[in-house]
């Protein structure tokens, strides 16, 4: 996966950096003082619905049909885990205009 750098100096983020940064709306370097705008790939919505739609399938299986809710319940966090993986990966750091 592709780290996220400040587009004006070049810094790179660590994963956590990257993690948090997708709830702001822009991202404050502390090494060249310059802010950047805080974009989300397209790619990210996809991703999302798909979340969505992976949980919902999972709980209609493990919880009605099976009765397995351990299971479920296992399976729903490992989606979520993988989400946040993957999320530090869509999200795009830009210059302010």
């Amino acid at each position: 996966m592709k780290k996220n750098k400040c587009p004006y100096c070049g810094k790179e983020l660590s994963f956590f950096e990257s993690v948090n940064i997708k709830e702001n709306l822009e991202y404050y370097c502390e090494i060249c003082a310059n802010k950047s705008d805080v974009r989300a790939k397209k790619s990210l919505k996809t991703l999302i619905t798909m979340l969505i739609i992976l949980t919902s399938v999972c709980v209609l299986i493990f919880s009605f049909i099976f009765r397995m809710l351990i299971i479920g319940s296992v399976v729903i966090s490992g989606l979520f885990v993988l989400f946040y993986t993957l999320v530090p990966g869509l999200i795009i750091l830009k210059r302010k205009e």
